[in-house]
């Protein structure tokens, strides 16, 4: 995997480094509700392959993209859950991070890391064509889709990560909050006219206690909806309402509307899983994927 100075000080000042020393993988799982209680089936791993395999993204209730790891490159990796096949989509000088599809266009987007240091939000044909640089600037680390021409990003400013809002056809930047974290969600439960989200959801770390929080897409209202679980940067939601985190070797969901606590739904030190991280859940709710280490080499 390469990394330049610049990437690795980006994340190395806000606690997010790309870069591990660890091999980390994807596990699948069915996520079921049966009278309010969350369950899932044993994880099955996705990636197996050796070394960085993160950020899981739906494309949709059966494809997920993830950065995946071949002969020490990071590429995109496509995987159909009803098949069990992967189609690596880039395979290229570069690496790309944190892949997700552009709405409404069949391009999909990704953090661009090329060989010389540059780093750059870009956008991929699936024919592994780079097609376009979206944002150089600000450095963008982690980013959200809004709509073809809208997304919300965490991006580098000082020593730390901002909330960003950007218009690509406008080409305008709005700074919508500071210090934050790298999950960035559009809240499920704030929908004008019962379409689209209004809100984007984030982890704010202005306080000692870290917090989730929604903010509107114009900024104008804020809102804390609980505080995060210790040590955990990732959360997501599910087609219920529900926020769904990761902590050491257990997955837990807190209900804003219902039981505002934190619930274990399985722990997954019997399957020999630590250390989980990036999770996310398709848009149906029917499925679940997060990142892990595994104690068995």
């Amino acid at each position: 995997m390469r990394f330049s100075f610049l990437f690795t000080l980006c994340f190395l000042l806000s606690n997010l480094t790309y870069g591990q020393t660890t091999s980390t993988q994807i596990y699948l799982c069915e996520l079921f509700e049966t009278e309010g209680k969350l369950s899932l089936t044993p994880p099955l791993n996705i990636s197996n392959h050796k070394g960085y395999n993160n950020q899981p993204y739906f494309e949709s209730d059966h494809l997920i993209l993830y950065a995946g790891t071949r002969n020490g490159q990071t590429d995109i990796v496509q995987y159909n859950i009803d098949l069990g096949l992967e189609n690596w989509i880039t395979d290229t000088p570069g690496s790309e991070y944190s892949p997700q599809p552009i709405p409404n266009i069949n391009n999909i987007a990704a953090v661009r890391l090329e060989t010389n240091g540059e780093q750059f939000l870009a956008a991929y044909s699936t024919t592994n064509n780079l097609s376009s640089k979206l944002i150089t600037t600000p450095i963008v680390g982690y980013y959200r889709w809004i709509s073809q021409n809208e997304l919300i990003s965490a991006i580098l400013v000082d020593e730390g990560l901002s909330l960003a809002k950007h218009n690509l056809k406008k080409g305008t930047l709005d700074t919508l909050d500071t210090n934050i974290g790298r999950s960035l969600h559009l809240n499920p439960t704030s929908k004008e006219n019962n379409s689209v989200q209004s809100e984007i959801t984030y982890i704010s770390k202005k306080n000692s206690q870290s917090q989730i929080v929604s903010i509107s897409l114009d900024g104008n209202n804020k809102s804390v909806i609980c505080n995060t679980l210790s040590g955990s940067e990732d959360f997501c939601w599910d087609s219920k309402g529900n926020i769904v985190m990761g902590q050491g070797s257990s997955i837990l969901y807190y209900n804003p509307e219902r039981k505002k606590t934190w619930t274990v739904i399985e722990d997954m030190s019997k399957f020999k899983l630590k250390n989980i991280t990036r999770i996310a859940i398709s848009p149906s709710g029917q499925y679940l994927v997060f990142v892990a280490e595994s104690e068995i080499n």
